[in-house]
């Protein structure tokens, strides 16, 4: 069974459909819209695919509300930086110490989210993700 399959059974556990990857070095801010301009604000990122990921932030979204973000994974050869993902508030969970949001990016809001360039980006900070989880598994396995 792959990753992209889904599994009825999980499927009451689980309500994502895609894994996704601990953010250890993942920074995210999203822009928050008051009056004519808006300001950029720090969220903490908790988990990541590149269908969406989950952020905490004291700040209160509400489900179907669309969001910007700027992503920036850190690494030591140089970090991968993505302005402007467009992305929609799917859930809120209140049981964390600070509200975790999920959000589902939106590749079909304007043409940069339609474009290959942000898709494959944004897939590419997953298969670093994915490949350093693994690595940190296997270490731990030792």
């Amino acid at each position: 069974m792959t990753n992209d399959s889904i599994n009825p059974a999980k499927l009451k556990s689980e309500r994502r459909r895609f894994r996704r990857h601990p953010a250890l070095k993942l920074k995210a801010e999203v822009k928050i819209k008051k009056g004519l301009f808006g300001q950029w604000v720090d969220v903490e990122p908790r988990d990541y695919s590149k269908r969406g990921m989950a952020i905490e932030t004291e700040y209160a979204f509400e489900p179907e509300q669309p969001i910007t973000l700027n992503i920036t994974l850190e690494m030591e050869i140089g970090d991968i930086q993505i302005t402007k993902i467009e992305g929609i508030i799917k859930n809120k969970l209140k049981d964390t110490p600070t509200p975790r949001y999920g959000v589902e990016f939106d590749y079909t809001a304007n043409r940069h989210m339609k474009t290959t360039e942000t898709q494959s980006q944004l897939g590419r900070i997953e298969g670093i993700l994915e490949r350093s989880e693994n690595l940190r598994l296997r270490i731990e396995d030792r």
